[in-house]
């Protein structure tokens, strides 16, 4: 709003003259000015002028123009002071509702900060659970092992010290029931549970070791004293059979027409489908059953006592030994005269053949327990016989004769 400017009223501050509280009384004609108590005083008139000589009706509007310009400007005032209130109020108004907001989403970013730091100590927590799982399990598979390796010594080692395969048994009886815990141990008690298997089960392995050892010199004696007991015969029969030749002509002649026919006769046909010839020399001949042989073997075997017999029971634990190392049991060992025969007359005619009484027949050079047990497991037929588990004994004959084992082996 534009205020019109009324001349000097509206410069600075308005120029208003005091108004007297009460008109003054106008003194009659005649009265005494100056007797007591009376007060003569004059209408001013109306032509007095004003300060700046302006008529008094001019002086009036001017005041009111004056008042009307202070009560307009004083509403302008409170009206901008209202307005600014106004402003201020909705300013503040926002910034609180812009605070807020801000505190808001402060406090919505704060609780997914703290959901998220939650979910990633949980993750944290699962995979350190799942990782400690994983080391425990492998444990268990470590220490698993061990005790399979453990009871497969036992198994491959029958001839042991008994109170040494005892203690490796106690430590696997005594290990595997921790390693069995459900849910799985802790890493450090599996290790502690199969630590004490180690000692007995080196102590088993060198205690087998040693009883091989002494088995081994054993039969090398054997087979030593056997060759040489061999070649004294061998000599004392040739010397026989040239006494012989000599004072018997006809005989002679007779003898050597039949020798050939003889070994021709006890060549082997194996039941089993033919001969298998071990490493080293040798060969064995399996049967397929119980039944005899496929080819004829000589009228008559010599007599057991005529060719130096072999350590049944050595031949025998040669076998069992064999079986060990494939997880079943040793068979019992029994001498057999009649394969003891057998083996003296397959010796004698440098051949092989099933006696009927037998189911696995065999010679190798050099003649060890070992080496024939080794040349029947080369041969698929042989080595069913040797692994039977319908079995629970087995009859053995055997002979050396110019360091050939000569064996005869009947399994019920």
């Amino acid at each position: 709003m534009t205020l019109l400017n009324r001349g000097p009223l509206l410069d600075g501050a308005p120029d208003l003259a005091p108004v007297p509280s009460a008109p003054a009384r106008v003194r009659a004609a005649g009265e005494d000015s100056s007797g007591p108590g009376t007060a003569v005083t004059t209408e001013p008139s109306e032509t007095l002028g004003t300060p700046d000589g302006a008529p008094r009706g001019l002086h009036r509007s001017r005041m009111v123009g004056a008042a009307a310009a202070a009560v307009l400007t004083l509403a302008l005032g409170a009206g901008t002071a209202v307005a600014a209130n106004a402003q201020q109020d909705a300013r503040a108004a926002a910034a609180a509702a812009a605070a807020a907001r801000i505190a808001d989403a402060r406090a919505a970013a704060r609780i997914e900060l703290e959901e998220h730091q939650a979910a990633n100590r949980a993750a944290r927590a699962e995979a350190d659970r799942q990782r400690v799982l994983a080391e425990r399990s492998a444990a268990v598979a470590a220490g698993t092992a061990v005790l399979d390796g453990a009871r497969g010594v036992l198994a491959a080692s029958p001839q042991a010290a008994p109170e040494l395969r005892t203690a490796l048994q106690v430590a696997i009886d005594t290990a595997a029931p921790v390693l069995a815990t459900v849910p799985a141990p802790a890493v450090t008690a599996s290790q502690a549970a199969v630590e004490p298997v180690a000692a007995p089960q080196q102590a088993v392995v060198d205690s087998q070791a040693a009883w091989q050892a002494a088995e081994d010199a054993r039969i090398a004696a054997e087979a030593a004293a056997a060759a040489q007991a061999a070649a004294e015969a061998q000599a004392a029969a040739e010397r026989a059979a040239a006494e012989a030749r000599a004072s018997q002509p006809a005989s002679r002649s007779a003898a050597k027409t039949a020798a050939p026919s003889t070994r021709r006769t006890a060549a082997p046909a194996p039941a089993g489908g033919g001969a298998a010839a071990p490493s080293g020399g040798g060969g064995a001949a399996p049967a397929t059953g119980g039944g005899a042989a496929a080819a004829p073997e000589p009228a008559a075997e010599a007599p057991a006592s005529s060719v130096p017999e072999f350590s049944a029971g050595a031949l025998g634990e040669a076998i069992n030994a064999y079986r060990a190392g494939h997880g079943l049991p040793a068979l019992s060992i029994s001498r057999s005269g009649s394969l003891v025969a057998h083996a003296s007359a397959m010796a004698q005619a440098g051949s092989i053949w099933h006696s009927g009484g037998d189911k696995i027949v065999g010679y190798t050079m050099p003649g060890t327990a070992s080496r024939l047990v080794s040349a029947w497991a080369a041969s698929p037929a042989h080595n069913e016989w040797m692994l039977r588990s319908d079995r629970s004994s087995m009859q053995i004959g055997a002979v050396v004769l110019g360091n050939k084992l000569y064996g005869a082996v009947n399994f019920s």
